[in-house]
């Protein structure tokens, strides 16, 4: 008998498992009023009050299969020749009734230069905020930091036109934080030689930051470069001084891709960076303080990305250390004072599709075998002769 009543359970709640929740009718009229306060084009949203009448399966909407309401609006604009084909003068106000939202993806859209509603607080569930290329503008309201849930936030790419006054106060309740981007972000930090070792003490489960075009300025510091979970960092083209320490790199490291192009700066590229593990994209080109003597036996390399544009080499030593860059599919080495003969070895590089050897005092010969390869694309100095 009991075997019996167990079955019976295990088979309730196998019916009850496969069951899915329709759209709830007070959600799908909260939908349409956001439809109806945006302006559209190139048939999106059409789906929104057509013919399917379960709101769940119009365009960019996922529902609680239990419940049916509303948790995720996955809106991305599409730039048209006039703006977006999805704009309006602000975030519809009843967007702000969807409370069990926890995905919203406004990215894209136009909103006119209109400023970031604090309403947006009120999503208490959001895991997952994407507002990038919305084009806001003005002060990021202070009530977003309330968001506590918050996985992943991207306000980036609004070419200056947002301002947080204190980053680390703003971020200081994301403790779940993984991935931050707000690139061309203006910020006002008070403290310029402790604002890493803060932002890394607000957000130690960062997994991705960037913060590139950000106006930012002081010396670098270990502690962002040390996150234990940190993989892609991005803080190109600001204005960081200061010499890259050893102590940055970590052989625990988890970086797979570092852009720090754009900077200001000086000392000895460390050898150890290239020593990490997991590293797949460096950039640090246009440091025009940099100095690069790479030893001549370097650690076979998961490189696929290298950009050493525009920085000084000390040494001939390009023919050296390619050999063991096996896995490169992007090499950026202009603007350098690299000379001598172009190593062969470059012919080898069998993932190669991108290679900028432009303003260089290199001579001789682009390797047939490398021309013969339709998807590269080649830019040398014109005192490089091409052997077709």
């Amino acid at each position: 008998m009991g075997c019996l009543l167990l079955l019976l359970l295990l088979f309730v709640r196998t019916i009850d498992g496969g069951a899915s929740a329709s759209c709830l009718s007070s959600q799908a009229s909260i939908l349409l009023s956001i439809k109806e306060n945006l302006h559209l084009s190139y048939g999106r949203l059409s789906s929104w009050g057509g013919n399917e009448s379960d709101c769940c399966l119009w365009e960019g909407v996922e529902c609680d299969p239990h419940t049916g309401h509303i948790i995720g609006l996955e809106l991305p604009g599409k730039a048209t020749i006039d703006n977006s084909d999805i704009a309006g003068s602000r975030i519809p106000p009843a967007l702000f009734d969807l409370h069990q939202l926890q995905h919203l993806d406004l990215s894209g859209c136009d909103f006119n230069m209109s400023t970031i509603p604090s309403q947006l607080a009120q999503l208490s569930h959001l895991t997952h905020l994407n507002l990038s290329w919305a084009w806001f503008s003005g002060k990021v309201p202070d009530e977003i930091s309330s968001l506590s849930n918050l996985v992943a936030l991207d306000l980036s790419y609004t070419t200056g036109l947002l301002e947080i006054q204190d980053l680390v106060g703003f971020v200081k309740n994301f403790k779940q934080l993984k991935y931050l981007h707000m690139d061309y972000v203006r910020f006002n930090l008070s403290n310029l030689q402790e604002w890493g070792a803060n932002l890394a003490l607000a957000l130690p489960n960062l997994r991705s930051l960037s913060l590139a075009f950000c106006d930012l300025e002081g010396i670098l510091t270990p502690h962002i470069f040390k996150l234990p979970h940190l993989q892609a960092l991005d803080l190109s083209n600001n204005n960081f001084h200061g010499e890259l320490m050893p102590l940055f790199f970590p052989p625990e490291s988890k970086l797979q891709s570092l852009h720090l192009q754009g900077n200001d700066l000086s000392g000895h590229l460390p050898n150890e960076i290239f020593r990490l593990p997991l590293l797949k994209v460096l950039d640090v080109g246009y440091n025009e303080l940099l100095r690069v003597s790479l030893p001549t036996k370097l650690p076979m390399s998961r490189l696929e990305i290298l950009n050493l544009g525009g920085i000084e080499f000390l040494g001939d030593l390009l023919r050296v250390w390619i050999v063991n860059l096996t896995s490169l599919v992007e090499l950026e080495l202009s603007n350098t004072n690299l000379s001598g003969s172009l190593p062969f070895s470059i012919a080898n590089l069998a993932d190669l599709t991108h290679l900028d050897l432009s303003q260089t005092r290199l001579s001789g010969c682009i390797d047939t075998l490398l021309l013969q390869k339709a998807s590269v694309i080649v830019t040398f100095w014109k005192k490089l002769d091409s052997r077709h």
